[in-house]
């Protein structure tokens, strides 16, 4: 086996299964992660998206408990070579993931990370499109990385307040 591969341990701890990938280099090498796995054994993480032997960017990836296959998860658009990196931190027994995802506008330029969810559907939702822009008018919050989901939905992460008045950021 070339390069590093996630995996998934039984619940006694003593069977592991190879997860899935998102395609092979030219040389037969890929590289995938498992972060977090629920109570029903779907687990998330990312793989190496590789296409025709093309490096696209790491994209997060979610592994359904009655298989080995990687569904890779929607993300925020895609450089103009088709490349983006996305990563998938947490997942909940109901199989919502969290993390985060490069967005790009329009013309393929780079607006910077955001936190996102993915439902059992594989869409990537922007978080920062379910809050509010302005903190009270005293600056506003981009949210960055989604690190953890609670069962009843509840999500931590990080984010970056920008004072109003100032390009300065506080994390």
């Amino acid at each position: 086996i070339k390069g590093r591969r996630a995996v998934r341990w039984d619940a006694a701890g003593t069977a592991t299964t190879e997860l899935g990938n998102l395609g092979l280099d030219s040389s037969g090498v890929t590289y995938s992660r498992a972060f977090a796995v629920n109570d029903t054994g779907t687990a998330v993480g990312f793989a190496y998206k590789i296409d025709a032997g093309v490096y696209k960017g790491q994209r997060a990836v979610r592994w359904d408990a009655a298989g080995t296959a990687a569904t890779e998860l929607g993300n925020l658009g895609l450089d103009s070579s088709g490349g983006t990196n996305s990563y998938a931190y947490a997942v909940n027994d109901a199989g919502t993931a969290a993390g985060v995802s490069q967005k790009y506008d329009a013309a393929h330029i780079l607006l910077g990370n955001r936190a996102v969810v993915w439902g059992l559907d594989g869409v990537a939702i922007d978080l920062n499109n379910l809050m509010p822009v302005a903190n009270d008018g005293t600056g506003t919050w981009t949210l960055t990385e989604a690190r953890a989901i609670g069962e009843n939905g509840w999500v931590a992460g990080v984010g970056r307040f920008t004072p109003t008045g100032s390009s300065a950021y506080t994390r």
